[in-house]
């Protein structure tokens, strides 16, 4: 991705692990022109452990994202956003 790329789309949603370990979401972009940004945040109130709770995403192809972790417990809510260049 070069510096001064031109935003063409921007695509939003959210997804939720409830006691899973995967999530995916749905748009339409070109997977080779597109970078994925999304935070996530979980329902244990007690201490974060970031081997339980760490979520990675990926834009898997040119209609969807996905989020894995290692475990499922707890509850994740993920909000993402693809960005599409030209």
């Amino acid at each position: 991705m070069a510096f001064g790329a031109v935003v063409k789309t921007v695509h939003h949603g959210n997804a939720t692990m409830t006691g899973a370990a995967s999530a995916t979401g749905s748009g339409a972009w070109d997977k080779d022109k597109s970078v994925l940004v999304f935070t996530f945040s979980h329902s244990n109130s007690g201490t974060v452990n970031p081997s339980i709770h760490w979520v990675r995403g990926a834009i898997t192809n040119d209609t969807t994202v996905t989020f894995t972790r290692a475990t499922t417990t707890d509850n994740v809510i993920i909000e993402w956003q693809v960005i599409e260049y030209y």
